[in-house]
């Protein structure tokens, strides 16, 4: 719940107290929920919510709180952007209070975010139907189908309830907020349009300012190409435009100096863990005064505090001595307050897709305040946060640093922004497209309709792993191994137990691969949210008792010296690390063709490439699995693995980001 010292306990349940001391509790709930309405009312930003937070919760600390007054402290909760226990808190007030609208609304939202859309409909369908004559009911409801991204069906309820209750401007009002925050711009002119002088104060301004927006937006854009779809799209591309003659070169050298690698957050990804290696690696040749690159280098995360995945690489960081700045934590500065000389520019940016906005009001100042020569932004949402915000400041060297497929193909990820923020780039000079593998720059360069030769492929840099292992490590392996004493050979799996890596399909071609090879074992390293589905999965199988499963583990070498093939299944990759990782050690792998990932090894010398990423083959799996086994002898097998020290050393994936970075 919000509070771990606070209980939710109805008025109603507490039949028994004496009629005084009942009165004297119905005044103290009628004190607190005038506190926290007081509270909630001065929750007007999320750094201010969160102080009323912790004054709500000192309030709250180990009482007993009804029903509306748990509600206002869920809503200051919300308002602090705290979500830890919201959707639990939301589940168990719906489950008392189903016809509470706040109540009802917010359970929605939470089962939208959660990915069960379906269920949120059907629990409004049934608890706040459509009811015309009800303007009130018919209101929420349309506010509501639009939170919880049924847009079609709350603009249709919309255009009833303004046909029906044409004199009520608050629903026109509120139409056009609705509209304008999805960057409709022409259909919120229209909208408010009558309203414009018969509404209130706010009514009016709201309609000065939509037209005032229009007026801007088609200067650069006519009034089709805007109709149904986000101005701030075109706000954009035109603010890029602005940069199309930028000269590079004429950026005095002592004002920029040193790298900025920017990303979102510091968990235990491979793109985080090749940024951190990267960082330490140029900050000690600062430190050494071997100048790679002029200056220092820092890193900068959206947040690394949502989190103690979050933080992952932070120790990493702070023991090589390298800075780390959080946006987060940063005051948003408005463009129109920043040092900007063309007014037309700030005049767009005040317009821009809400990842490119909070880039420019808090990135774009910091760099401001320490000019770099190098801005790295690694991963799709840092080029849409950071490659704006470089452009601002005049950071003579910007990369858009790929770590995978493009978000054309990984759905879940897709912007509409991307297209146009990276074809404008693609434009500019000093703007470098950097992917850690060829697959994925052939795959970002057709999407894009971009050349080829337009983007660098910068390989990863992996270092042998030590195959030590901590006490705990070989107290596991060897009960594992005396419990299968009879295994003649041991296939290993690394990877994070999510739907990316198909970690299911895993255990369904060891089920397969037992029929074949009974005495076979399997040891999986690794966690994730599936890890439990996965387990299941080995037991409804029956070969639980044929694998291991580690878990999360820092001595991944150890393990890795354990296994004789190592196996991965992923449907999406960039360039695979633990690919690299293995045949370091001289073990072989078996991969599907996901990303760069046969670009790791070579083919039917150090593994094995699967034929689809998509529909796994099992017995085509199987027959590379048993191919690799039989190499374990072949004297020309450590040769076919020295190719990773060639290509994939960290000291050429230092060297190589640092001749590109300043243009060498």
């Amino acid at each position: 719940m919000a509070s771990s010292g606070t209980t939710l306990q109805p008025l109603k349940a507490r039949t028994d107290m004496a009629s005084a001391s009942h009165e004297a509790c119905r005044h103290a709930e009628a004190v607190l929920k005038a506190r926290l309405e007081e509270l909630l009312a001065r929750s007007r930003s999320v750094a201010t919510a969160g102080e009323q937070l912790a004054i709500a919760r000192q309030l709250t600390e180990g009482r007993a709180i009804g029903y509306q007054n748990m509600s206002l402290l869920l809503q200051i909760q919300e308002r602090a952007r705290k979500l830890e226990g919201l959707a639990e808190g939301w589940q168990q007030l719906f489950e008392v209070m189903p016809n509470d609208r706040t109540v009802l609304r917010h359970h929605l939202l939470w089962l939208t975010r959660q990915g069960r859309g379906d269920l949120a409909l059907e629990l409004l369908d049934r608890w706040l139907p459509e009811n015309l004559e009800r303007r009130d009911i018919a209101f929420t409801r349309a506010q509501i189908l639009d939170e919880i991204g049924q847009a079609e069906a709350a603009d249709a309820l919309f255009a009833r309830l303004v046909e029906r209750y044409q004199n009520r401007h608050a629903i026109r009002i509120d139409a056009a907020k609705r509209l304008l925050k999805r960057g409709w711009i022409i259909e919120a002119r229209a909208m408010i349009a009558p309203s414009a002088q018969g509404s209130s104060a706010a009514g009016r301004k709201l309609a000065a300012d939509i037209e005032q927006t229009c007026a801007m937006m088609l200067r650069y854009e006519p009034e089709e190409a805007l109709r149904g779809t986000d101005y701030r799209l075109f706000a954009l591309k035109h603010a890029i435009r602005h940069f199309r003659g930028r000269d590079r070169r004429r950026e005095v050298a002592h004002e920029h100096e040193g790298v900025a690698l920017v990303t979102g957050s510091l968990g235990p990804g491979g793109a985080e863990r090749q940024m951190t290696r990267l960082a330490c690696h140029l900050q000690r040749d600062y430190l050494n005064e071997r100048k790679r690159i002029e200056g220092p280098v820092e890193v900068i995360v959206k947040s690394h505090r949502k989190s103690i995945q979050a933080s992952f690489f932070l120790p990493d960081l702070a023991k090589c001595g390298v800075p780390v700045s959080e946006l987060d934590q940063r005051t948003p500065v408005a463009a129109r307050k920043q040092a900007l000389a063309d007014p037309e520019l700030v005049e767009l940016l005040g317009h821009m897709p809400p990842q490119v906005h909070y880039g420019v009001t808090r990135l774009a100042p910091l760099l401001a305040e320490r000019p770099r020569e190098v801005v790295s932004l690694w991963q799709d949402g840092a080029c849409l946060i950071g490659a704006l915000a470089a452009l601002i400041v005049g950071t003579p060297n910007i990369q858009l640093m790929f770590r995978g497929l493009p978000p054309n193909i990984r759905r879940d990820r897709f912007k509409p922004e991307y297209v146009i923020l990276y074809r404008e780039l693609a434009r500019l000079p000093g703007v470098q497209f950097v992917s850690n593998s060829r697959a994925a720059a052939a795959a970002y360069a057709e999407w894009l309709d971009l050349p080829l030769d337009r983007f660098h492929v910068l390989y990863n840099g992996v270092p042998p792993l030590s195959t030590d292992g901590s006490e705990a490590d070989e107290r596991a392996w060897e009960s594992f191994a005396a419990r299968t004493a009879d295994a003649t050979e041991t296939i290993g799996g690394v990877f994070r137990f999510e739907s990316d890596k198909q970690p299911s399909r895993w255990i369904d071609l060891a089920h397969r691969y037992l029929k074949r090879r009974p005495t076979a074992r399997f040891v999986i390293v690794g966690h994730g949210r599936l890890f439990d589905t996965v387990r299941d999965r080995a037991i409804q199988h029956g070969i639980a008792d044929r694998i291991l499963f580690v878990g999360h583990s820092t001595n991944i070498g150890f393990w890795y010296s354990k296994m004789d093939v190592k196996v991965l299944l992923s449907r999406y990759e960039g360039l695979p690390n633990v690919l690299i990782e293995a045949q370091y050690l001289g073990i072989p792998v078996v991969t599907t063709p996901a990303g760069g990932s046969a670009e790791t090894l070579l083919e039917e010398r150090s593994g094995v490439v699967l034929g689809s990423a998509d529909e796994i083959d099992y017995d085509e799996a199987c027959a590379g699995i048993e191919r690799m086994l039989a190499s374990r002898d072949d004297p020309e097998r450590g040769e076919a693995m020295s190719h990773v020290a060639l290509r994939f050393s960290v000291a050429q994936f230092v060297d190589n980001f640092a001749a590109l970075a300043v243009g060498r």
